[in-house]
């Protein structure tokens, strides 16, 4: 009986060696796809803001070229776009001849500028989302400016 006992130890040994060798193997395995995964997940970081930067600056040409038609065309002349805006926008400021879109990146707030060469006002929302923009030309004072609101 001691004989067959030793064989018995023998074959579960044997198991136990071939148990650790495959968690080894599967180890080894994600210690290689770990820095893979990485990059991946950083990569993908990197595109969706670089998307949401292309989406505030598509936003902002938009705005800027209906000001730009509807101040041509002059009073009363309106006209409505529609823009969608990301999640990182902070505020949209209208002040004078330029719109300004401060948009978030991390723990880091940039401006995103477009001048134009005539008088504009107005107020837009930084909600996410579509966003149907009115663009009018108002005449006040002999002067002719363009108002942006939604």
């Amino acid at each position: 009986m001691i004989y067959f006992s030793n064989i018995y130890l023998k074959q579960n040994i044997r198991h136990g060696q071939v148990s650790i060798e495959f968690v080894l193997i599967v180890l080894i395995a994600i210690l290689l796809l770990l820095p893979v995964y990485i990059i991946i997940s950083d990569q993908t970081t990197n595109l969706t803001e670089t998307n949401r930067n292309i989406q505030v600056s598509n936003s902002l040409n938009t705005i800027v070229e209906a000001s730009k038609i509807v101040k041509a065309q002059g009073p009363p002349s309106k006209m409505s776009v529609s823009v969608n805006f990301p999640s990182n926008i902070n505020s949209i400021v209208i002040d004078k001849q330029e719109i300004i879109f401060y948009v978030t990146h991390g723990n880091i707030t940039n401006s995103i500028v477009e001048g134009v060469d005539f008088n504009i006002s107005g107020n837009l929302t930084n909600s996410e989302g579509l966003h149907k923009i009115i663009v009018k030309a108002v005449s006040s004072q002999g002067s002719i400016w363009v108002n942006i609101s939604e």
